[in-house]
């Protein structure tokens, strides 16, 4: 069962006060961001958060998301802001933000400086081909 967009809504409108929350769609489920760091997501209808040392002190049931998926945290007092607030904060404490992909924007902007340089008037008439340093 997917979740729906008006449960998303309102897990989101909870968590609104707390800024730099994320949400992005995934399989008819929900991913949930804090400052790009993945710490849970929306399933069937549930707020699950990932289980790390940081946030075992909740007492949280121990739920799985979805078929072959490691078991999350179920938050289950979803009405009480400031208890998810706090969950979600330990839960980022050990969790790493998203890694950028520096290596391959870079060649990226190689290429693209490449081509405003050395334009290429079309791939099939050209017998030149591009190489990077």
């Amino acid at each position: 069962m997917a979740t729906s967009k008006e449960f998303r809504d309102y897990v989101v409108e909870q968590l609104s006060d707390l800024g730099n929350i994320t949400c992005r769609p995934m399989m008819g489920e929900y991913l949930l961001y804090y400052k790009d760091i993945l710490f849970g997501g929306i399933y069937d209808e549930r707020v699950l958060v990932k289980n790390v040392p940081s946030n075992q002190c909740f007492d949280m049931s121990l739920e799985i998301p979805y078929t072959g998926a490691k078991p999350m945290y179920m938050i289950e007092e979803i009405e009480n802001k400031e208890y998810m607030y706090q969950i979600i904060l330990a839960t980022c404490k050990s969790l790493k933000p998203k890694e950028k992909k520096l290596f391959f924007s870079f060649f990226f902007e190689i290429f693209r400086l490449k081509m405003l340089i050395f334009p290429i008037k079309s791939w099939k008439e050209s017998k030149t081909t591009l190489t990077f340093m």
